[in-house]
């Protein structure tokens, strides 16, 4: 299927991805490297919600390998890349701010839609719980950080000499200096509604707080990202 494993198309704490074909279809095969602690449980536990649940936000799961100590999960393969490398792609043109707008909502919604606490239960479970009661879900930080590369398309670490930036940082003392418009990637040259920009900045900001109750939840991310999006389509009118 992977040709003894001989694409690598991405890697990540959770093992890594292979490009292959399944059926004469190109497949993505995430092997995974699971703790002893995780352990088959947790294989077993995201192999039978991604069976489950379809979405047009998510990325299809056709399949899984569970033989021995070999775990993987089989998806759709998606050719055009991941975000980073599709805003850095000149020959796909630059994508203008409407379009990114339109990534940030459309991860948004995916995220307040499956933002489930658990989705089915384990052995020795005794119900399922799908959202927790009384508290809101509040955004994980990473999400804010994939926020500012889609502004700023820059990475997310910066390294010189012996100090490294977090992207967050660069944009705090961008709004430091009260330059907004450096922070908002150079290829749009600036074709795009500031006060559109400046609000998905805030957004992002906030989604980074390293406290979990300054965040905000997923649905507030949701209204801010559409008003941005409103701000922008009335420029163009």
């Amino acid at each position: 299927m992977t040709n003894n494993f001989g694409r690598v198309v991405g890697k990540g704490g959770f093992g890594t991805v292979y490009h292959g074909y399944l059926d004469e279809t190109q497949v993505a095969v995430k092997m995974l490297s699971l703790s002893p602690v995780q352990g088959y449980k947790q294989f077993q536990a995201e192999v039978e919600l991604l069976l489950r649940v379809h979405h047009r936000n998510l990325t299809t799961i056709v399949g899984y390998c569970d033989y021995g100590s070999n775990m993987g999960l089989i998806y759709e393969f998606m050719d055009k890349g991941n975000l980073a490398e599709y805003l850095k792609d000149s020959s796909r043109g630059v994508l203008n701010w409407k379009g990114r707008l339109g990534i940030s909502l459309e991860a948004a919604h995916k995220l307040s839609d499956f933002g489930l606490s658990k989705a089915f239960p384990l052995e020795g479970d005794t119900h399922v719980i799908t959202v927790v009661a009384c508290t809101p879900w509040y955004v994980d930080p990473d999400f804010g950080v994939v926020l500012l590369e889609i502004i700023a398309n820059q990475p997310v670490t910066t390294k010189t000499y012996n100090q490294t930036t977090h992207i967050s940082q660069w944009v705090s003392l961008m709004l430091t200096n009260g330059d907004m418009e450096a922070i908002a990637d150079s290829r749009m040259q600036g074709d795009f509604e500031i006060a559109s920009i400046k609000k998905e900045v805030e957004v992002a900001m906030a989604c980074v707080s390293p406290t979990s109750t300054k965040r905000p939840t997923m649905n507030d991310v949701v209204t801010e990202l559409n008003r941005c999006l409103s701000a922008e389509i009335d420029r163009n009118y």
